[in-house]
């Protein structure tokens, strides 16, 4: 009986809530990674910088490395999510997708990005990123 009371007590204790919050603007800055890509051979990065602006580095093994740079004019922001817009000219090549959240020293983002092929959408892919360091 003392067991069940003491389990119930933890469970209904301020200490048992989730102590996690949703990232704000400020928490995205820096380079973030992906947590566990989709192939071995993949390896994903997502930069926020300084300027509002945001880079998008894809690298597989046997390919060329893809570094996309979204201006600020094209990342946006609604509620606790980010919506980032990579284009190649007037061609949307990828739409990035994110909300997060962080707890004590850890931070993570996650989403889906959005692969496109002639402005229409053939491909999603979900995608979550630690946190690896502040942008220069």
């Amino acid at each position: 009986m003392n067991a069940i009371l003491l389990v119930t007590f933890l469970l209904l204790s301020p200490q048992a809530e989730n102590p996690a919050q949703a990232l704000v603007p400020a928490d995205f800055s820096g380079t973030w990674s992906t947590v566990e890509p989709i192939t071995p051979e993949e390896s994903t990065q997502v930069s926020f910088q300084a300027d509002g602006s945001v880079v998008l580095t894809r690298e597989f093994s046997d390919s060329p490395v893809q570094k996309l740079i979204a201006k600020s004019s094209a990342v946006h922001r609604i509620d606790d999510l980010v919506i980032v817009s990579f284009s190649e000219g007037n061609v949307l090549k990828y739409r990035l997708v994110l909300t997060g959240w962080k707890m004590r020293d850890k931070k993570r983002l996650f989403g889906t990005l959005y692969l496109y092929s002639n402005n229409t959408v053939f491909n999603g892919i979900p995608i979550s990123l630690n946190y690896s360091k502040n942008s220069p």
